[in-house]
């Protein structure tokens, strides 16, 4: 019985701890949004460069013969 009297206080206790980073904010910042500075779009081929590259690390990966021995 003691020991669930102390799990109630240490949830209690979680619950209120984790609302403090809440309390410590600001209800409504008034900050403006940030612009984007991006003024050019990826090129397509990179995208394409960079999924073949990773296909073809999966592949070998998958390809790859295991090295067991007589024991296995």
């Amino acid at each position: 019985m003691r020991l669930l009297h102390y799990r109630k206080w240490s949830a209690a206790l979680g619950l209120l701890l984790s609302n403090a980073v809440t309390w410590g904010q600001d209800t409504f910042p008034n900050y403006p949004a940030p612009t984007p500075n991006a003024t050019k779009e990826p090129k397509v081929w990179v995208t394409y460069l960079i999924v073949a590259v990773l296909v073809g690390a999966v592949l070998a990966i998958s390809l790859t013969p295991s090295k067991r021995g007589h024991q296995d």
